[in-house]
């Protein structure tokens, strides 16, 4: 499913791994990450930061991931509306609230 479909205009579908977490190149743009308790609180500060409604890769995988679910769930008409729910929802600011 094109991400486009949902306004999503990233470069890549996964979310980079940021440089100031110690990694090595394995490749054809892959990356091993060498420091795995820094890259664990790194995703997990991104999380949180798209769960309170930043915008960024990790927002775009919260509302792709999302709008799929709801697609297939019927939950919306349409892969457009469903990513519409999302995004309504992360930018409210109240999903960050619910992890505890």
């Amino acid at each position: 499913i094109d991400p486009g479909m949902l306004g999503i205009n990233q470069d890549n579908r996964a979310v980079p791994v940021p440089d100031e977490i110690p990694q090595t190149a394995k490749g054809e743009g892959t990356v091993c990450i060498t420091d795995i308790t820094a890259g664990a609180r790194k995703s997990a500060e991104l999380g949180m930061a798209a769960l309170s409604g930043e915008k960024g890769p990790t927002y775009d995988s919260l509302v792709y991931a999302g709008a799929l679910v709801l697609s297939h769930l019927g939950r919306a008409a349409s892969l457009g509306e469903a990513g519409d729910q999302v995004r309504a929802l992360l930018d409210s600011g109240d999903v960050a609230g619910r992890v505890g």
